[in-house]
């Protein structure tokens, strides 16, 4: 059974092939015209320049055999690219919950169609979800997917790229949104070392996390009771349940209890939470250093 069909779908590959060869420049150019429209405030016009890509890879998925919703063979980054521009138009069109779901949609089906889209293409998707989910105020959602970005096996383990340093600033940028100014402080440096490496001292970027680092250092000599601290060898003490509240010493940690006690418990839940989603990289996690 299975020897007769052979033939047939072998001429079946074969037209695929073919097909996809010549349309995949055009599909590319096209995409890269829709985007430049959406960026220029085209939105119309962009979505239905758009919507013709995504009907062509529908058909060329369903030629090859595999789920309409899949990408096809050879062109992952053309179809990844094209959800994330829709949902792009999708957000400054008002609607960021639809645009949200068609980039969520790039990434579940990321895990069936592994051999078809690329690590990076994933990382890339799972930044955009994070990015989103931070603009909408879910936290911890997004230090989760930033911080998975980190894992063993992550295209960003090359830590001089510039999209290391990237999810880096954010993921700092996310846990100083949360009160974990020590752990923020760990993603800066990272991010600082990443851009200094890739880019040089003097590149707007670096400057840029820089000076958020001397910002940073200020918050971590501020004492959540009394404000901030003037004496730079005080030891400062952290909060040992949530790692987010900082003082000058216990007497203020006492005062201070009942005014911290709902966000302490709330922190606690939500860092157990993305402990046990995201795990960590080399043991990163709240810290009480």
């Amino acid at each position: 059974m299975f020897s007769a069909a052979l033939p047939v779908a072998t001429s079946a590959l074969a037209v695929f092939e073919t097909q996809a060869s010549e349309q995949t420049h055009s599909l590319v150019a096209l995409h890269q015209v829709a985007a430049l429209r959406c960026r220029l405030g085209q939105l119309d016009v962009a979505g239905v320049m758009l919507e013709k890509v995504r009907e062509t890879l529908v058909h060329l998925a369903e030629l090859a055999g595999l789920h309409r919703n899949l990408p096809p063979p050879g062109l992952a980054r053309v179809w990844t690219d094209v959800h994330i521009t829709m949902a792009e138009v999708c957000k400054l069109r008002g609607r960021p919950t639809e645009a949200e779901a068609l980039v969520r949609e790039v990434l579940e089906l990321s895990v069936p169609q592994e051999g078809h889209l690329l690590q990076r293409s994933v990382a890339r998707v799972s930044f955009e979800l994070a990015r989103m989910q931070r603009c909408r105020g879910d936290l911890v959602g997004a230090e989760q997917l930033y911080r998975q970005l980190f894992l063993p096996g992550s295209p960003l383990e090359n830590k001089n790229s510039a999209n290391h340093g990237n999810t880096a600033f954010n993921l700092s940028q996310v846990l100083q949104a949360r009160g974990l100014l020590t752990e923020s402080r760990k993603y800066l440096v990272k991010a600082l070392q990443a851009y200094r490496n890739r880019f040089g001292t003097a590149n707007e970027k670096y400057l840029k996390v820089a000076r958020a680092r001397t910002n940073l250092e200020t918050r971590l000599r501020t004492c959540a009771k009394c404000g901030p601290v003037a004496d730079k060898d005080l030891l400062m003490k952290v909060c040992s349940v949530c790692s987010a509240a900082r003082y000058c010493g216990a007497a203020c940690q006492k005062l201070h209890w009942n005014a911290h006690r709902p966000d302490c418990r709330r922190i606690k839940e939500e860092n157990d939470d993305i402990a046990a989603v995201a795990g960590n990289d080399d043991g990163a996690g709240p810290s009480n250093a």
